[in-house]
């Protein structure tokens, strides 16, 4: 992938891909370079084995790209006590 571009990019991309938005109207939309765009497709195209763009947003859509968030974040996640399983004591070394 092209870390170049900022941190999200990729994600949006492809959601907007994933809604059936052409390659030229991701670059409009987030303000971006055709070039970069295509360069994304042409990357994520060979990841996923997929050689046209349609196909590229049905498996987008298949890994749930495209959608709104099933469980929205709330401020109560983020409050209270962290709950981290914590491992059993060791025992005792054993006398030798």
């Amino acid at each position: 992938m092209n870390h170049a571009l900022p941190i999200g990019t990729h994600k949006s991309i492809a959601d907007l891909v994933a809604e059936g938005r052409t390659l030229a109207e991701v670059a409009a939309i987030l303000d971006m370079s055709v070039i970069d765009v295509l360069r994304w497709y042409s990357e994520m195209a060979a990841v996923l084995h997929v050689r046209e763009l349609p196909a590229l947003a049905k498996r987008l859509r298949d890994m749930e790209y495209g959608k709104p968030t099933v469980s929205p974040w709330r401020r109560d996640m983020f409050t209270g006590e962290a709950v981290v399983p914590q491992a059993p004591d060791a025992p005792a070394p054993l006398a030798g």
